[in-house]
């Protein structure tokens, strides 16, 4: 293991952000699936319809849990990035 730690702080926030960004716009695109496949029932009335709306909702928790992990990492990416920006800050004041 490693004996030293480079962490760029303001990189780590860009890249939470684009997380968080990426996450709200997979939940959004999860809606539109979901609401996609409820739909055909509206026009589609056979064996195979209910099929897909089956077969989702098998797989839209994970997809849902996907989207809260993703906005989970964010999140803690952040606050390392604060942490540390806050410790750099603190450190660097006590120097004289």
């Amino acid at each position: 293991m490693d004996d030293k730690l480079v962490l760029e702080y303001g990189q780590i926030m860009e890249i939470a952000r684009l997380l968080q960004s990426q996450a709200e716009a997979m939940g959004d695109s999860n809606d539109q699936i979901s609401n996609a496949i409820l739909s055909l029932k509206d026009y589609w009335s056979a064996s195979t319809a209910i099929k897909y709306e089956e077969q989702y909702d098998t797989v839209k928790p994970y997809l849902t849990n996907a989207v809260e992990m993703v906005l989970e990492m964010s999140e803690q990416l952040i606050q390392i990035a604060n942490n540390f920006s806050n410790l750099d800050n603190d450190m660097a004041g006590q120097i004289n």
